[in-house]
C-alpha cells in the first residue's frame, strides 16, 4: 500500500512554481526485498502518482524525475 507523506517544498516562489515533493512508503510484496531474481513486483502507475504527475526517485544517491507526459506516456530524466 502507498501512503503519501506530502513535505513543504524548499522555497517556492510564485514564479518557480515547483511542486511539492511527495515521499511514498510502498509496501513490496513478501521475498521482494530478497533480491530473488524470480521475484517480480508490480505497481500500478495511478496507485503510485495518486493526483501528481511527477515523483522524484532516489537511486544510489542521484536523484532522478518520473512523469506522466500530456500523452499519458512515462519520462524518466536525470
Amino acid at each position: 500500500m502507498i501512503e503519501p507523506v506530502l513535505t513543504a517544498p524548499r522555497s517556492m516562489s510564485a514564479a518557480s512554481r515547483q511542486p511539492m515533493e511527495v515521499q511514498s512508503k510502498v509496501s513490496m510484496p513478501a521475498g521482494a526485498a530478497s533480491g530473488d531474481p524470480g521475484i517480480e513486483t508490480e505497481l500500478h502507475s495511478d496507485r503510485l502518482f495518486g493526483h501528481t504527475r511527477r515523483l522524484v526517485i532516489v537511486h544510489h544517491g542521484e536523484r532522478y524525475c518520473l512523469q506522466v507526459t500530456r500523452a499519458g506516456k512515462l519520462l524518466l530524466t536525470k
